[in-house]
């Protein structure tokens, strides 16, 4: 049994989960989700309270029991040499090449393991578990139908917390209108016809202050999150903030001729640079 602890918003989640479920398929064995993080007020006082966001795909809605849990706090003796409960907390240098192979069949992850090097032989099935098992709403249908009908090109600006909370200021920051200003310019420059779609917390800052040009749609924050998600997904390209929101977003989308462009460094006080993981093929752009 693997058991995956989930913390954070549906980006983080979709990186455990994905993770999680490579290690158990190599093992062949269960996986379980540990909500424990998200439920206890003490665990994440430090940070940003979550929800479980995880409900709305096709994946298998399994968690972890309490007796499952206690197979990894402290044991000995026969129980401990047969059952060989592990946890494994990820460190700081980001990608572990040797995860699979340092793990148990009866292993805990706790992390954020934001890399696709984990599943990248496993993205056939990892599509398929992020497909929506949930309808979409008629606004969304909507915006769907607008996204497939032109050359879709999502734009996600995240704000909120990243302005309002001082310790998500400091260590990620929100990104300059510049930085969105020259992602247009670049994507305008290999792409005919481009169409902008806005994704973000706070439309009416990116009304005043991002206005890539007249063709741009500001879609609305009143849907659902992983709504959201599957707007930008269906897009031909991406710009992305430094978010693992928009980093599914434009992973999501399995076209191979797609454009991302992604900020440079991740992170504002450039700590930890190494610990989220851009695929190669993405482009990069200083923030």
């Amino acid at each position: 049994m693997i058991v995956v602890t989930l913390m954070g918003g549906l980006g983080n989640q979709l990186f455990q989960y994905a993770c999680a479920h490579a290690v158990a398929s190599h093992h062949r064995t269960c996986l379980r989700m540990d909500l424990s993080f998200l439920e206890d007020i003490e665990l994440r006082k430090n940070h940003a309270s979550r929800d479980y966001a995880l409900g709305a795909f096709l994946l298998p809605q399994a968690f972890a029991t309490p007796s499952d849990m206690a197979l990894f706090r402290k044991t000995s003796g026969i129980r401990r040499f047969f059952q060989k409960p592990y946890i494994i907390r990820e460190s700081d240098r980001g990608f572990d090449p040797n995860l699979q192979k340092n793990t148990y069949k009866n292993t805990l992850l706790v992390g954020y393991w934001q890399s696709d090097k984990y599943f990248s032989d496993m993205e056939h099935d990892i599509r398929k578990l992020f497909t929506l098992n949930l309808p979409l709403s008629n606004d969304a249908k909507a915006n769907a139908a607008t996204i497939l009908d032109c050359t879709a090109v999502s734009i996600h600006v995240r704000r909120v917390d990243y302005v309002t909370n001082p310790q998500i200021t400091n260590h990620l920051g929100p990104l300059s209108p510049e930085y969105y200003e020259r992602a247009c310019d670049r994507i305008r420059k290999s792409v005919s016809n481009p169409i902008f779609f806005i994704f973000s917390d706070d439309p009416q800052w990116c009304m005043a202050n991002i206005r890539p040009a007249a063709n741009t749609r500001y879609l609305s924050p009143s849907l659902q999150s992983y709504e959201d998600l599957i707007l930008m997904s269906l897009c031909k390209h991406h710009i992305i903030a430094n978010s693992s929101y928009s980093w599914w977003g434009a992973w999501l989308n399995p076209h191979t001729s797609k454009i991302v462009i992604a900020p440079t460094p991740w992170y504002a006080d450039g700590t930890q640079e190494g610990r989220f993981q851009i695929p190669v093929r993405w482009q990069r752009l200083q923030r």
